[in-house]
Parts: structure tokens; C-alpha cells; sequence
């Protein structure tokens, strides 16, 4: 019975591994009928197996459907070059040299529809961070496995030094933008008093919107608080100041140093602002 059960056993893995190794077949069979749906069908069920999801073939072939879909003119919203891509890098960890002219050709072609996708987001669509990150993976190509795969490739290296020089107009670009981009910012009203919420160097106030300040300023009481906590420093003390408060007297503060500042996603830096010493 012993001998039987396990005769038995043995024939349903065998199996198992048959049928998932039918599945790497018959997304073979798929590809070379261009029914690419169905071979995408059958090689993921193989690469859900424990059986199949190590072997370099199984994300070869499944980079051959996907790149076939990536040539389709109607796929082109799709992007199917990104998971094309991300299945190359996965046979290229599990054997580097595995098909490596064709997956070479293959790397070449995803890195082109990265950097075509690069240059739209830049001059079409403005999208200068989207651009940047297209760029990145353009470079991680070139880069992938020991990072000697394209060495000596002139039309890779230049498609590289050229996505190089159009990140630093990207970045310059996203300068720009967020330097002179709009931000609504909240403002409260309570018994004729507008607060604005903000953070200062990381913690939650309310600042009182007066347009008869000279400056920004934080209460005695706030400062010991930020100080004892860490969010002011000694180093942060400046000097200290005379200033003629709202009922004409004379009060002395100190001027410190905020290394940052917060309004709803708008961020100054090192901005000066005096403590007034009164604790309220």
C-alpha cells in the first residue's frame, strides 16, 4: 500500500511540473501564432510556479509577448516596454549569459521607448519629473547586470550622454516651477484674528496674519518649547533686537534663526524671526 501511495505521489508531481512546463509551451506556440493575449495567460500562470518562476526561459519568452504587444500601435498607452523591461532584468539575475544577443536587442529596444517616452514627457507635456525618472531607467539599462553588458556601444553610450544633458535642463526646469508655483494657503478666522497654519522646522503652529508686522515673530513660551525639543538649536540664536511694540513700548527680543518653514506644501528656508520676551 506504502509503495503504491507513494508511486501514486510521485506521478501527481510529475505532473504538476509537466503542466506547468505545458504552460511555458504553450505560450512558445502563442508567440510564434501571434496570440500574444494567450501567451501572456500561460506564461504568467508559469511564473506563479514554484516549478517554472526560476527558469530564465520563462521571463525570456514572457519579454518576447510583451515586446510584440509594445510593437502593436494600438498598445501604445500601455507601456507594455516597462514590464518588458522589468522581466529582462529577472533573466538576467537568474543567468546573466542566458540568450544574451537577444536580450541585449531586446534592452536596446525598451531604453528607446524610455528615452522616446522621456522626451515626450519633456517637450510635449512639461512633465519634467517624469522625464527625469524615464531618463533614470534609460541609464539603469546601460547599467544592468554587472554594468558591462553595452560597454563600447556608441549608439547606447551617446542615447545616454544625451538623456544626461536633457536631466539637468529637467531638474533646472523643476526649479524654476517650484520656485514660482502658486499654493493656496488657509486661513482662519476667529474674533477678528486670521491664523495660518504652518510648521515651523517640522512642528504644528498657527501664526496670526498682521499686516502691521514688521517681521515674523514666536512667542517667548514657543521658543523655549522648540528649544527644549530640539527644533531650535543654540546655534540658531543670532543677537538680539529693541522693537516698539503695539502700545508704543519698548520690548526686547532675540533674532533666531527658522530653518524652515511650511505653508500647506510652500517651504522657506533659513528665515529670520524674532522671539519677544514676553511669554505671551
Amino acid at each position: 500500500m506504502k509503495k503504491i501511495l507513494l508511486i501514486t505521489l510521485t506521478v501527481l508531481v510529475g505532473q504538476a511540473a509537466n503542466a506547468q512546463k505545458s504552460n511555458i509551451k504553450a505560450a512558445e506556440v502563442a508567440y510564434f501564432a501571434k496570440d500574444y493575449e494567450k501567451g501572456v495567460k500561460a506564461i504568467t500562470e508559469a511564473m506563479a510556479n514554484e516549478q517554472t518562476k526560476a527558469d530564465p526561459k520563462t521571463y525570456y519568452l514572457a519579454s518576447l509577448l510583451f515586446s510584440s504587444l509594445n510593437d502593436d500601435a494600438n498598445n501604445i498607452a500601455k507601456a507594455y516596454y516597462r514590464t518588458e523591461t522589468n522581466h529582462l532584468f529577472t533573466v538576467i539575475k537568474l543567468k546573466a549569459d542566458y540568450e544574451k544577443d537577444n536580450v541585449n536587442i531586446l534592452l536596446m529596444n525598451c531604453a528607446n521607448s524610455y528615452f522616446n517616452a522621456a522626451q515626450e514627457a519633456f517637450f510635449n507635456e512639461k512633465n519634467y519629473q517624469a522625464a527625469i525618472n524615464h531618463f533614470d531607467t534609460v541609464e539603469m539599462i546601460n547599467k544592468c547586470g554587472d554594468g558591462k553588458r553595452f560597454t563600447g556601444n556608441l549608439a547606447f553610450d551617446t542615447v545616454v550622454a544625451l538623456g544626461k544633458r536633457l536631466k539637468v535642463y529637467g531638474y533646472n526646469s523643476l526649479h524654476t516651477l517650484n520656485s514660482t508655483k502658486q499654493v493656496k494657503i488657509k486661513i482662519n478666522e476667529n474674533n477678528n484674528q486670521f491664523k495660518i497654519p504652518c510648521k515651523v522646522n517640522g512642528l504644528p503652529l498657527e501664526f496670526i496674519f498682521d499686516t502691521g508686522a514688521s517681521d515674523i515673530s514666536i512667542s517667548l513660551t514657543e521658543a523655549l518649547f522648540m528649544l527644549k525639543n530640539g527644533q531650535l538649536t543654540k546655534n540658531d540664536i543670532k543677537g538680539t533686537v529693541n522693537y516698539s511694540i503695539a502700545n508704543g513700548e519698548i520690548a526686547k527680543g532675540t533674532i533666531i534663526n527658522i530653518k524652515e518653514i511650511e505653508f500647506n506644501g510652500l517651504i522657506l528656508k533659513n528665515v529670520n524671526a524674532s522671539v519677544i520676551h514676553e511669554s505671551n
